[in-house]
């Protein structure tokens, strides 16, 4: 577990939620995308993970802005069969992607 800076501000997460959502929103992210990915930073900083919570944020955005990382990206699936699934996050971050494949994985 990664240890907390020693002052830092304490935010509720539905208040943090709202917040990440609105940051990745304003910079191009797609809006069905924006609260998968505000749920699981604040997931990460809940259970103490601050290396991979909002502390992404920032390099996120920049990402987003400058294009580096699509807003829209049209996830598919390349291919699968009983025991794997590929699936193309086609640029974008990879929340999407990997929360699917993990429902197929648990369908399965």
């Amino acid at each position: 577990m990664n240890r907390p800076p020693a002052r830092f501000v304490s935010v509720s997460a539905s208040d943090l939620r709202a917040l990440i959502a609105e940051c990745l929103a304003a910079a191009g992210l797609a809006d069905d995308h924006t609260a998968l990915v505000a749920e699981a930073l604040t997931d990460c900083d809940l259970r103490g993970v601050h290396s991979h919570g909002v502390a992404r944020l920032p390099k996120y955005c920049s990402a987003l802005r400058e294009g580096h990382t699509n807003p829209n990206p049209r996830v598919r699936i390349v291919e699968e069969a009983p025991a794997f699934v590929v699936i193309d996050g086609d640029g974008g971050l990879g929340y999407l992607p990997t929360t699917r494949a993990s429902e197929m994985a648990i369908d399965r």
